[in-house]
């Protein structure tokens, strides 16, 4: 059990300390993770998620935009929105009064 740890502390080490350069806190975390997870064998793992990770937020990248302009442009105006079912043909089903009670609930804040 000793040598184990003696042996990540010194990988660690060697990485922070020999190298003539100052790291951050944050850096140096960062780095004994990514040493974690090639020692673990679940780095390449790590990197496939967060590539599909990052994809994912390259979709959603442009409606996040139009979102911010929007509450920047009316803050209320975007918030509002237009329940068809309440003025359609089925206008007097109990589930359009329900809807209906729901779209008319006082502003809590």
């Amino acid at each position: 059990m000793g040598t184990i740890e003696t042996n990540a502390d010194k990988i660690l080490a060697n990485r922070v300390k020999k190298r003539g350069m100052s790291w951050s806190i944050l850096g140096a975390d960062r780095m004994a993770k990514v040493i974690q997870l090639k020692a673990n064998d679940d780095l390449s793992d790590w990197v496939r998620n967060h590539t599909e990770r990052e994809a994912k937020h390259e979709i959603l990248e442009p409606a996040v935009v139009t979102v911010r302009r929007e509450l920047e442009e009316d803050p209320e105006q975007w918030l509002s929105a237009h329940i068809p079912a309440l003025e359609g043909p089925h206008s007097s089903r109990p589930w359009v009064s329900v809807l209906r009670e729901l779209s008319h609930l006082p502003k809590v804040v």
